[in-house]
């Protein structure tokens, strides 16, 4: 039966680890703090709950198993392209399918990355990419 708890515990770790990894990935953070903030988010809550009900040392801080759950999540997650790097990988390839256009950052539209303009570039980029379309449409 303690068996049974601790893989359950263990599961919910790694279950909740990656949203903080994701966090930190979408805050452009290094591997360090997006193990961090793995850690913290798988973790939080039951180390919480250890504190209320008394039971000292959290087997979270205690036992090694929990941090090696949450690392694992973590560096997955630093390390695996989210749907959105995927869509940008295919959208790079040239429809034959057989070079690369660009890289794996780079945006599909116009070639620059969205999180390095401002909102006024990306709204300027955005009007000028609408109206091509809507010129290219009408012809």
């Amino acid at each position: 039966m303690e068996t049974l708890l601790l893989v359950l515990d263990l599961v919910g770790t790694f279950v909740f680890a990656p949203s903080g990894a994701k966090a930190g990935v979408n805050n452009r953070l290094d591997l360090f703090g997006v193990l961090v903030l793995s850690f913290t988010a798988g973790n939080a809550g039951g180390i919480a709950r250890d504190l209320v009900i008394g039971a000292v040392p959290p087997p979270a801080i205690s036992d090694w198993h929990y941090l090696a759950v949450s690392l694992l999540a973590g560096i997955v997650t630093f390390w695996r392209p989210s749907g959105r790097d995927r869509h940008r990988v295919a959208a790079s390839v040239d429809p034959g399918g057989d070079r690369w256009r660009g890289s794996l950052l780079r945006d599909p539209v116009d070639g620059y990355s969205p999180r390095l303009a401002s909102p006024d570039q990306r709204r300027t980029r955005a009007t000028d990419h609408a109206s091509a379309c809507a010129e290219g449409s009408e012809g």
